[in-house]
């Protein structure tokens, strides 16, 4: 594509297009539209339409097919393959190619149809959970940018000019974090970052989002986002989706206090998200965290299994040789496994069965991972005896829930949420203040990795 100046300032990001559809009221006319069955022997349907944000924060697809010389419907209604307990099948997907009024061209993907009418003339509708425009053909950048916005006003953003999140070099990939509420009139967030080269890190959109979820606390998630590397621009917007709280609190209480600890945290999961070799997946800890953070019940016997659980997990992955055993004990178990298997029995798996029991000792359960970062101080004993009770409890239903117990229970699953912090911290390296929920009064305290928790002077 031939490059012209004109195309460097082009966006469909224009302050109307912003402004309705950061207020739930945006109608995007498309007055060529394509949908493509997801099959080799595509079928394609041609018409004209638009995409409505409706009140519920879902985009809404109709289209006229109004540009087709037979019935494009007529095989696809011959041709469904779903059955009631499985999966869509990918074949009974199609993806959009659209442009609108302006010129720009937007595309999704897996969209699933509904079909009103007969005929070449019939009109289709379907649900749109993100809209991708790219324009090509523009300058290399030597510095690519990035900016997410988040539907929100979070009061994380409302602090004084002094604690924003301005930072330069928070990493190696990247050049300058700014953070700052839109300007009004719009209402929301947005996060803006200037790469180090031409490229923005893999998933960086996605990382950002994770760090915020941690911070906040909350299930934020960004509606807009605004990319440009490279020779090209490309701009994405998502379904709306509004976070809630949970029974958790933020691990900083950036309301109380300055915001700047809240976010070096943030710094701190982000550059841990970063450097980690594998981008193509999520991350350990958002995974475990995603339940956790994104639980629309406040239930406390679900919410203390799944707090459990996400301590569990980070175990798993990020505390790998906590609590090994030595070299001497896993070769006694390797031996005497070796002897049980020879035994002559009339069950013949009963050697087996207890050979396999035998040779777990050479595994560190999360309990002895536990024991062992109790010892070195990142954890409490009081804080693994709670989530000993609470995952034994609720993992293994060893009783009915009773209801004049809540009150314990949600004590003993913020002391576990509290360790779940501080095994954060350890493994993000995050050094600065943290609220300890698993402390009377939820005092304020000083995390320094390899040391743990230590008292702030007064």
């Amino acid at each position: 594509m031939t490059y012209t100046p004109e195309r460097e300032y082009r966006s469909p990001l224009s302050q109307q297009f912003a402004e309705q559809f950061l207020a739930g009221q945006l109608v995007l006319d498309l007055p060529r539209i394509t949908l493509r069955r997801r099959v080799e022997t595509a079928t394609t349907i041609n018409g004209r339409g638009f995409i409505s944000l409706e009140a519920a924060d879902d985009y809404k697809l109709r289209v006229y097919a109004d540009d087709n010389e037979v019935d494009p419907f007529l095989q696809m209604r011959t041709m469904g393959t779903w059955v009631s307990g499985q999966e869509v099948p990918d074949s009974d997907y199609f993806d959009l190619t659209a442009e609108d009024l302006n010129g720009y061209q937007w595309k999704s993907e897996l969209l699933l149809l509904q079909v009103h009418g007969m005929g070449p003339r019939c009109v289709v509708t379907a649900n749109v959970f993100r809209l991708t425009c790219r324009i090509e053909g523009l300058q290399k950048v030597d510095n690519a940018t990035l900016s997410v916005w988040f539907p929100e006003d979070l009061s994380l953003f409302k602090q004084p000019s002094d604690n924003c999140a301005s930072r330069a070099q928070p990493c190696a990939a990247i050049n300058l974090i700014d953070a700052a509420p839109l300007q009004k009139p719009l209402t929301g967030v947005r996060v803006r970052m200037v790469s180090c080269t031409s490229e923005i890190p893999d998933r960086f959109e996605w990382r950002v989002q994770d760090a915020l979820r941690y911070v906040t606390m909350q299930p934020v998630a960004w509606c807009v986002l605004d990319k440009r590397e490279l020779e090209h621009r490309e701009v994405v917007i998502a379904r709306r989706v509004r976070s809630h709280r949970g029974l958790f609190c933020a691990p900083v209480d950036y309301e109380s206090h300055p915001a700047i600890d809240a976010w070096n945290l943030f710094f701190s999961y982000l550059e841990y998200t970063l450097s980690r070799k594998d981008t193509s997946t999520v991350d350990p800890i958002s995974a475990h965290l995603h339940l956790v953070v994104a639980a629309e019940s406040n239930q406390v016997d679900l919410i203390a299994l799944l707090v459990c659980i996400a301590v569990e997990g980070l175990l798993k992955d990020c505390f790998e040789e906590a609590g090994r055993p030595t070299a001497e004990v896993a070769d006694f178990a390797s031996r005497l496994a070796a002897r049980v298997r020879a035994w002559k029995c009339n069950e013949a798996s009963l050697p087996q069965r207890i050979a396999g029991s035998i040779e777990q000792i050479k595994n560190s359960r999360p309990r002895d991972k536990l024991i062992s970062l109790a010892k070195r101080g990142i954890v409490s004993t009081a804080m693994v005896n709670d989530w000993t009770k609470l995952r034994n409890k609720h993992a293994h239903a060893s009783g009915p829930s009773d209801p004049s117990s809540a009150h314990t229970t949600f004590l003993n699953a913020n002391s576990v949420y509290a360790m779940l912090n501080q095994l954060i911290f350890e493994t993000i390296a995050y050094q600065g203040v943290f609220q300890d929920f698993g402390a009377s009064g939820w005092p304020v305290r000083r995390f320094v990795p390899n040391v743990g928790p230590t008292p702030i002077a007064k």
